[in-house]
C-alpha cells in the first residue's frame, strides 16, 4: 500500500511521539475538545516536540507565543489540579517543573516540580511511561488572575539533549496579591546550559534547579466573573479511579474526577446561574440543560456564576466533570 506524503508524516509523527499534557488544553492542541487556535494561526499536530535541541531552538517559550482568548479552564486558589499527559515516548524519565505567570508568559515561577523520574516511580531503562497524571496543587497565597499561564516544562533523561514545554490558558479565582517562589529552570535552550544525558545518574542537572532565581510575581486578583463569554472546559475524565502522583511530595495519589469537583448532580438539580454554593467546592463546574445548551454555572467564592462554551457546541456533562464539544 503506497502512502502519501501527508500520511506518512502524521504516521511518522505519531511514532515518534513524546510527551504533552492534555488536561487542561494546551495551546493549539487538536484535541476535539480543546478550543480552534486563534485567528492566523493553526493546529498543532506536532504537540510533543522539543522546543530546544542541542542548545538550539526549535519552538519559542511556550511553543506557541498568541494566547487563547478566553481561558482553558478557570481554577481556585487552594485547589489542587490534575494534570494529564498523553501515553508518548518518557525517555527514561528526567527533570519536570509546572510553573505559572502572570505577564504573558515571560517570566514563571514554580508551583511544583518532580525532578529525576519525571513519568516514571523510580529509576528505569524503559521509554514508556508509567506515570500519566499529576496532582499539583495551587498555593493558598497566590494571587488571582484572569489571565494566568500554565506551564509544563522538561528535561529528559536519555536521547538528544532537548526542552520540552507546553503552555495553557487559564483563569486563577483568588484575591489580588503577590506570590514568591524560584524561577522556571531552563535547559538545552539558545542562552542556558546543555545538559548531558543522565546515563544512570539521575542526579545529573539537579543543581541548575536547586540554584534557581527566588522571584516574586503579582496578580490583579479575579473573582470568577468574567467579560470574555467564551470558555473551554477540559477533557472529560471517568469517575473510575486513576494512579496519579502528587507533583510536591512525589507520592502516589488516588483521585477521582468526583474528589476533585464533588458529588455528581443530575441535571434536574442544576443550580441556577445565581445564588449561593458551599466554599469547599469553589472551582467546580455543572452544565445547565446538559447536550442542549452551552451554558454552564461555576462556583465562585461561594456563589453560582454563568458562562459558555463556544459557538456552535454545548456544555456536556460526563460525571461530576463537564465540557464543551458538538452536539
Amino acid at each position: 500500500m503506497l502512502l502519501n506524503i501527508a500520511t506518512f508524516t502524521a504516521l511518522a509523527a505519531t511514532i515518534a511521539a513524546h510527551m504533552t499534557f492534555i488536561h487542561p488544553c494546551a495551546r493549539y492542541s487538536p484535541d476535539s475538545f480543546c478550543p480552534s487556535p486563534p485567528s492566523g494561526e493553526e493546529v498543532d499536530w506536532d504537540m510533543t516536540t522539543a522546543i530546544g535541541s542541542e542548545g538550539e531552538a526549535v519552538s519559542p517559550i511556550c511553543k506557541h507565543k498568541k494566547p487563547y482568548p478566553s481561558p482553558v479552564a478557570i481554577w481556585s486558589t487552594g485547589s489542587t489540579q490534575n494534570i494529564e499527559f498523553s501515553d508518548g515516548t518518557g525517555h527514561e524519565g528526567g527533570h519536570c517543573q509546572f510553573s505559572i505567570s502572570y505577564d504573558g508568559g515571560k517570566t514563571f515561577v514554580v508551583l511544583s516540580e518532580v525532578l529525576k523520574y519525571c513519568f516514571y516511580n523510580g529509576p528505569s531503562d524503559s521509554d514508556s511511561p508509567s506515570v500519566l497524571n499529576y496532582n499539583v496543587p495551587l498555593p493558598e497565597n497566590l494571587p488571582g488572575s484572569e489571565h494566568a499561564v500554565f506551564a509544563w516544562t522538561w528535561v529528559n533523561a536519555s536521547g538528544n539533549r532537548e526542552f520540552y514545554m507546553n503552555c495553557a490558558d487559564v483563569a486563577i479565582i483568588g484575591p489580588a496579591g503577590s506570590f514568591a517562589g524560584k524561577q522556571m529552570t531552563i535547559l538545552n535552550y539558545p542562552g542556558y546550559p546543555i545538559v548531558p544525558e543522565f546515563l544512570g545518574n539521575y542526579n545529573t542537572g539537579l543543581e541548575y534547579y536547586a540554584n534557581a532565581t527566588q522571584i516574586t510575581i503579582t496578580g490583579a486578583g479575579y473573582s470568577g466573573s468574567s467579560s470574555s463569554s467564551t470558555i473551554s472546559i477540559t477533557k472529560p475524565a471517568s469517575t473510575s479511579s486513576t494512579k496519579t502522583t502528587d507533583a510536591t511530595s512525589g507520592e502516589p495519589v488516588l483521585s477521582t474526577a468526583a474528589e476533585s469537583f464533588g458529588e455528581p448532580s443530575s441535571s434536574s438539580n442544576i443550580p441556577p446561574a445565581s445564588g449561593q454554593c458551599m466554599s469547599a467546592n469553589n472551582g467546580q463546574y455543572k452544565c445547565v440543560r446538559p447536550d442542549t445548551s452551552a451554558a454552564f454555572n461555576i462556583c465562585s467564592d461561594g456563589s453560582w456564576m454563568q458562562s459558555s462554551c463556544a459557538a456552535g457546541t454545548v456544555c456536556k456533562q460526563s460525571g461530576a466533570t463537564v465540557y464543551c464539544d458538538y452536539a
